[in-house]
């Protein structure tokens, strides 16, 4: 029997969100109302986004056990989605660290 509760969350982990931050630069001020003017930029939150992955490969495991699940397949998917993420995080290290906080 599979454990809807683990499963609700896989769900919420897989949902589409914000993986992005916003960063603001005051760019003028008028002296005569004081109207501040902002510049808003939105960077990926790659951070946010390998913590998500890190908790979905940890939603599976958790549920392989639960369920005494020993599927080759899924074992080998599971196998090759940790790959994945270390490769984008070695990436983003390597090549836009100031992507993550």
């Amino acid at each position: 029997m599979v454990n809807m509760k683990k499963m609700h969350s896989l769900i919420q982990l897989l949902e589409l969100g914000d993986y992005s931050a916003a960063r603001t630069t005051q760019t003028d001020v008028n002296p005569e109302t004081g109207k501040i003017s902002w510049d808003v930029s939105y960077k990926p939150d790659f951070t946010l986004i390998l913590k998500k992955l890190d908790e979905v490969i940890k939603n599976i495991q958790a549920a392989e056990k639960d369920e005494h699940i020993s599927d080759p397949v899924l074992n080998q998917s599971l196998k090759s989605l940790k790959t994945t993420k270390r490769t984008i995080e070695n990436r983003i290290l390597e090549k836009y660290p100031e992507f993550l906080k």
